[in-house]
């Protein structure tokens, strides 16, 4: 028994010396021994690097506008109603002006309402335009009283009157004055029916204005003597440009009628035709003449 037991210490003695020789502190302070340490844990992997931004897709282009669909007959009935519009330039059919204006005010295109405005006051329709022409009247006579006064006709945007009659080798003259048409609280106004009037929005109807003579009457022609009237030859015609203020104002061709031997000087009587834009050296311009003198 002695023996056993003095093998087996000889035993562990010889074991210790060989852990020893692997390197391993001898656990010298009596306490259980803590074992070896555990395997290191493993490395971290490398942060992961933000790809790359994602470049953008193509923009969308737009699609195709869509066509406007067909005008309906309560779209040709408002527009045959405009004042301003879109719409094929104005026509004349006899002496009447034909507005055109697109049934289809957005498109511009397509099917055409039509509404007429007859030119009025001896006016003429030219190119889409009216044009006003004023004529003198005759009238033979045997004294002053026979001939009275003609009534008031429109020249253009001015009002032409008449007064002081005169008999003349047995016809009526006339003294003429062209008239400014306008009111008190409105200003200028134009002409229409033989009278200043506008239509104002705070009234049903015409707003009658106040004639007031023009500072720039048409001009005269050179005094030439006569013993009668056949002496007096008409002058050749010349241009007037009104007074009136703003767009009233307008050129007119004056044309020279109806002379007469008064007190040995030749006097005559005009006519005035509206220019479409303006007049030189006793013609309208060709772009909107309403025509030349008679």
């Amino acid at each position: 028994m002695v023996a056993l037991t003095g093998a087996l210490l000889f035993a562990l003695r010889i074991g210790g010396c060989q852990a020893n020789s692997e390197g391993v502190v001898p656990n010298t302070a009596g306490f259980p021994n803590a074992g070896t340490a555990g395997a290191s844990g493993g490395g971290g992997g490398m942060a992961g690097t933000g790809g790359k931004p994602g470049t953008s897709g193509m923009a969308g282009t737009g699609g195709v506008a869509g066509t406007g669909g067909v005008a309906s007959a309560a779209d040709c009935e408002r527009a045959a109603a405009l004042v301003v519009g879109c719409g094929p330039a104005d026509t004349c059919a006899g002496n009447s002006i034909v507005h055109a204006y697109y049934c289809d005010q957005t498109s511009c295109t397509g099917s055409v309402a039509t509404r007429q405005s007859i030119c009025g006051d001896n006016a003429t329709c030219v190119k889409g335009s009216c044009y006003a022409r004023t004529v003198t009247p005759t009238k033979t006579c045997e004294i002053p009283l026979d001939c009275g006064l003609p009534p008031s006709v429109c020249a253009g945007r001015e009002l032409l009157s008449f007064s002081d009659p005169s008999c003349d080798e047995g016809q009526c003259h006339w003294k003429q004055l062209l008239n400014i048409c306008s009111t008190k609280d409105f200003g200028a106004v134009g002409c229409g029916s033989g009278e200043c009037a506008t239509h104002s929005m705070q009234t049903s109807g015409p707003q009658i204005g106040m004639p007031s003579a023009d500072p720039m009457q048409p001009p005269t022609p050179p005094a030439a003597a006569c013993a009668k009237a056949s002496d007096c030859s008409l002058p050749p015609p010349s241009c007037f440009r009104s007074q009136a203020p703003g767009n009233l104002a307008n050129d007119a061709l004056v044309s020279y009628v109806n002379p007469a031997c008064t007190a040995g000087a030749c006097v005559w009587q005009i006519d005035l035709t509206q220019c479409g834009t303006s007049c030189a050296a006793g013609v309208c311009a060709a772009d909107g003449a309403a025509g030349t003198a008679p």
